[in-house]
């Protein structure tokens, strides 16, 4: 169960407001609501309560959502998960401004419910995960100051008790370029004593290549004084081939000139923690029954295939799928075979797109797919038939085969239009049409 919830709802409308928290109290009864009705209220609100989470309206009577944000993510409270939630659709670009400067997720008015409550639980989990994580980091920060107080000059001193403290401790001397490693830094990526040099070249080829950079742009900007602390999440190669998460955390010494001559630091496994929250990004964002990504995945990925298809300047196809037949599956033969029909259309799907394509679950029984680099009509209503004959395929249910039927609407960018939010309306539109021309029938 998820612990009790406290969240900030920004928003002018007074009844928008109090229907958040009805519909929020309903599926998460454990939380407790704040309310702002303007901007410069809500800040002070937020800083006084500091929240689990910050539901945001983009347009407020004093500063606007985004000023708000930017303040937020730019204080000590970065750390507060905020989801936007706003009616403004003709700018689309307002998603991306948000999401750049630090907001978690973004809703259009009228949002849907199911999906508000999933990632309103998905940013509270992934928020208990992180305080956790800083309680930690907080903890290690101490310890690390103590013995940094601690610490005689002198250097045999230090090497002694380096190998007898617990944790991957190390010491990296910057005037001669050695790093003295822990015995416990070693043991933990399941090295011997003498396997690894002390050398600073030798230990940083164990980082993971992906984040060599980012870890030294850390170093820099610390020792540069551009960063108060380091501190940095990176993945080390063990013995046995594998890489594994540590959180580093580390304190420089400086000269009498202020130049820094030593960095001491601490090591911390924290692979288990980093796997959880992978495994909440992934709740996030991929749909639970089917495993195709959820719509706020394929919004994401689709905005990036339209930037990419400008460049290129290429064509690409939005298709939406519902299914006819089925209410009468349900009904018939219970929602356990739905969820299978359901499961099985998406496999179906996946199958039978190309490589470079993009299918997700809307929810329902509603299914999106995004088609690359479209050459021609031709070629799409080809891809429709394939569908058609595969999706078409007889299911057996208790004994029985079934047809799954269903309609089918598209769009095309940028003939139709060059934002995923019209395109999946004409797609949604033509999709309609199709199935009231087959009940006309």
């Amino acid at each position: 169960m998820i612990r009790q919830a406290r969240i900030v709802i920004v928003d002018d409308d007074k009844n928008l407001t109090e229907l958040l928290i009805e519909l929020i109290s309903r599926f998460i009864p454990e939380s407790e609501f704040f309310t702002a009705h303007t901007g410069r209220e809500a800040l002070k609100l937020i800083k006084k309560e500091l929240p689990d989470l910050i539901i945001l309206d983009v347009k407020l009577p004093d500063i606007n959502g985004c000023e708000v944000c930017r303040i937020l993510k730019k204080d000590k409270l970065a750390y507060i998960p905020i989801i936007v939630i706003t009616g403004i659709t003709d700018k689309k670009d307002l998603k991306t401004k948000f999401l750049e400067l630090g907001a978690e997720a973004f809703l259009n008015k009228p949002f849907d419910s199911t999906e508000l409550i999933a990632q309103i639980r998905a940013l509270l989990r992934l928020k208990k995960a992180e305080d956790k994580l800083k309680e930690e980091r907080d903890f290690l920060e101490d310890k690390v100051n103590i013995q940094s107080k601690e610490l005689d000059e002198k250097e045999e001193r230090w090497k002694v008790i380096i190998d007898y403290v617990i944790g991957g401790i190390w010491d990296w001397d910057l005037r001669t370029d050695k790093i003295h490693l822990s015995e416990q830094w070693k043991k933990m990526l399941g090295y011997e004593k003498e396997e690894i040099k002390n050398e600073r070249q030798f230990v940083f080829d164990l980082i993971h290549s992906a984040d060599k950079r980012r870890f030294r742009k850390s170093v820099t900007s610390y020792l540069t004084r551009k960063e108060p602390s380091l501190n940095s999440e990176i993945r080390l190669r063990c013995k046995d081939g594998t890489y594994r998460w540590f959180l580093y955390r580390g304190h420089a010494l400086w000269n009498e000139k202020g130049k820094p001559v030593r960095l001491i630091g601490v090591h911390f496994d924290i692979t288990d923690h980093k796997e959880q929250v992978f495994a909440l990004e992934k709740m996030a964002l991929y749909d639970s029954l089917t495993r195709l990504p959820n719509r706020v995945l394929f919004y994401d990925y689709t905005e990036k295939m339209i930037a990419a298809a400008k460049r290129s300047k290429e064509r690409i196809g939005i298709l939406f799928l519902d299914l006819d037949n089925f209410k009468m599956i349900n009904d018939t033969y219970g929602h356990s075979y739905g969820d299978k029909v359901l499961v099985k259309v998406a496999e179906r799907l996946k199958s039978l797109i190309r490589p470079f394509d993009f299918v997700g679950r809307f929810g329902g029984d509603e299914f999106m797919v995004a088609l690359y680099n479209l050459q021609s009509e031709v070629e799409l209503d080809a891809i429709i038939q394939r569908l058609t004959a595969g999706i078409e395929q007889p299911i057996k249910l208790k004994g029985k085969k079934e047809i799954i039927r269903f309609s089918l609407g598209t769009s095309v960018y940028p003939i139709d239009a060059e934002d995923i939010d019209t395109l999946l309306k004409i797609a949604d539109k033509d999709m309609y049409s199709e199935k009231k021309a087959k009940q006309i029938k």
